[in-house]
């Protein structure tokens, strides 16, 4: 069976979320954020993404990647101090991403392309 819990505000146009390292992390396109919201629903905090346009948002090993659909690029957030976002460029309105440890795969839906990505010294 499937039970409804409670719902939170996470802002205006929350995009894509996905679950790991004990929160629910939501993108919001329309203010360029990702917020990280605990089980309990309590005490979300909202943190600037790095990009414009954060659509896609998969949890991995080195930390939190985002798919930035408006800057064409991705942006890699450490969990450890979830600061300093870095990028690096893909194809063109990146969209979806899911990730393995250090490595993560990013859809551009304008080009009809993936795109691998691997984290290395981070």
């Amino acid at each position: 069976s499937l039970e409804r819990k409670s719902s939170a505000q996470v802002g205006s146009g929350p995009r894509g979320v996905d679950y790991g390292k004990g929160f629910a992390w939501v993108t919001s396109d329309s203010r360029d954020t990702i917020s990280q919201v605990p089980l309990s629903l309590q005490n979300i905090r909202v943190l600037p993404s790095g990009c414009r346009g954060p659509i896609g948002v998969s949890v991995g090993d080195p930390g939190i990647w985002i798919a930035c659909n408006l800057s064409d690029e991705v942006a890699l957030m450490r969990t450890a101090d979830l600061r300093n976002p870095i990028t690096v460029s893909v194809g063109s309105n990146p969209f979806a991403i899911a990730s393995h440890g250090n490595r993560a795969w990013v859809t551009n839906l304008a080009d009809g392309t993936v795109t691998p990505l691997t984290a290395t010294g981070f």
